[in-house]
């Protein structure tokens, strides 16, 4: 993405921020452009703000948990895992089986390359919708990411058996066994 049309769409949230620091939608906004924008120092002083102001009491639980997700994405991107590990922790103490709270923990996993921890949230979601592929493809993939192959593919081969037309399940799968194969080789000598 464009840092340009980041700094833009900051603008038109930091004015209504400055002049009302309670008015909490446009402080949610301006935190999720920051960090969007790889800015995360000022993601995260705009999150501080936003939980000490008066207008931290008006937010409803939904937008409570975006924000603290907000602030563990930050963290994450500048290093600081153990941290934003126990917000995302808190968070799932309370919304426990949620799916989009599932998935958007995932993905911040993911993104902090935390795989371990990203294949505790897939093993969530599978037990939640067990007919539906996404979590298997994305416990195949968590697997190869950390290098073990053989353990992706009984996760992608169950992906498959629920959506045989998934090509990512299906180049995945292809992959793991390949490279799976290429570790025995070169194992071997």
């Amino acid at each position: 993405a464009n840092p340009a049309l980041y700094r833009q769409a900051a603008g038109q949230f930091q004015r209504p921020a400055t002049l009302d620091p309670t008015f909490t939608p446009a402080m949610l906004m301006l935190a999720s452009i920051y960090g969007l924008g790889n800015r995360y120092d000022e993601a995260l002083e705009v999150i501080g703000q936003t939980r000490t102001n008066r207008g931290f009491g008006l937010l409803t639980p939904n937008e409570r948990v975006e924000l603290s997700l907000g602030e563990a994405g930050a963290r994450l991107a500048r290093g600081e895992s153990e941290p934003a590990t126990k917000i995302i922790n808190g968070i799932l103490a309370v919304r426990t089986n949620e799916p989009v709270v599932l998935e958007r923990v995932f993905s911040l996993y993911v993104s902090g390359r935390l795989f371990t921890n990203a294949l505790s949230i897939v093993a969530r979601q599978q037990a939640l919708s067990p007919t539906n592929a996404s979590p298997f493809l994305n416990e195949g993939y968590l697997w190869m990411q950390l290098g073990l192959y053989s353990n992706a593919l009984p996760a992608l081969t169950r992906a498959l058996s629920l959506d045989s037309n998934s090509v990512h399940a299906r180049f995945n799968r292809a992959f793991a066994l390949l490279r799976g194969f290429d570790v025995v080789i070169h194992a071997g000598n």
